[in-house]
């Protein structure tokens, strides 16, 4: 009788485990692979901590989009409380800083992680392209902010729902320069007037400065800059000084850069 007892007791006690376990599955995370970066499988992973590191079958990138803009660059967006970064030389916990927030990552050939850059604020943010400077050796970031967005040790504030910004770092991480600018309106549509679907935002760098292409809607300032575009959307064509930021000169809907 009291061996049948106890059975009966680690029954019970098997059951309430099963179910709690059931009750609280873990996290689902989000694996890559070296050979396919869309690839996405579900795999359970005891830390909910979203982990940024080395390519390959294992690594997982827990929560936002995961895309790449040309290797070695992955630019990734992410929401969570905190984030866990491991590069070749360090590990680091991140916290979020609200909303979708932005994450640029950069690896060697072998896979490795070697530098990367965290920015955000309350509301959504997101880096749309990622361009290094090999000569000058830096990095530069653009994309769009909402509301006041923190890099580093410094922040930009948009004047509309959504503004353009540009930050600039060294290959050391550290930040140079970050500006931003807009209208009162959402800027760097994803959307013609006509409501069709266009490419957000195009970087590129040569001899006469760092050159963002976007779309933006009414009168828009940029630094001391003012320029007036159509209320329903012109694609403009900015210029800045890559040793400040200032705005060297704006061209009002310039011929499509990704024909050049």
């Amino acid at each position: 009788m009291k061996k049948k007892w106890i059975l009966l007791i680690l029954f019970g006690i098997a059951v309430i485990v099963s179910l709690t376990l059931s009750y609280f599955p873990g996290t689902t995370e989000r694996s890559v692979s070296a050979d396919n970066p869309s690839a996405v499988k579900e795999e359970k992973k005891k830390d909910s901590i979203p982990v940024f590191g080395r390519i390959d079958y294992q690594v997982t990138f827990a929560q936002g989009d995961v895309y790449h803009t040309g290797f070695p660059f992955i630019l990734s967006g992410f929401n969570a409380p905190r984030i866990k970064v491991m590069t070749t030389t360090d590990t680091a916990i991140i916290n979020g800083y609200g909303g979708n927030d932005i994450i640029a990552l950069w690896y060697d050939v072998t896979g490795d992680l070697t530098w990367y850059a965290t920015a955000g604020g309350p509301g959504d943010d997101k880096v749309c392209w990622v361009l290094a400077d090999t000569i000058g050796k830096a990095i530069y970031l653009t994309g769009y902010i909402s509301q006041t967005a923190i890099f580093s040790d410094r922040s930009v504030t948009s004047q509309g729902e959504r503004d353009l910004f540009l930050a600039k770092y060294d290959y050391n991480r550290k930040l140079q320069w970050v500006v931003s600018g807009g209208s009162a309106r959402s800027d760097v549509s994803m959307f013609n007037d006509k409501g069709e679907p266009v490419e957000p935002m195009f970087l590129m760098i040569n001899n006469s400065g760092v050159h963002v292409y976007a779309t933006f809607f009414g009168e828009c300032t940029f630094g001391s800059i003012t320029q007036a575009c159509n209320p329903n959307g012109s694609l403009l064509g900015i210029t800045y000084d890559p040793a400040n930021g200032k705005v060297r000169q704006i061209a009002l809907n310039p011929p499509d850069p990704t024909n050049h």
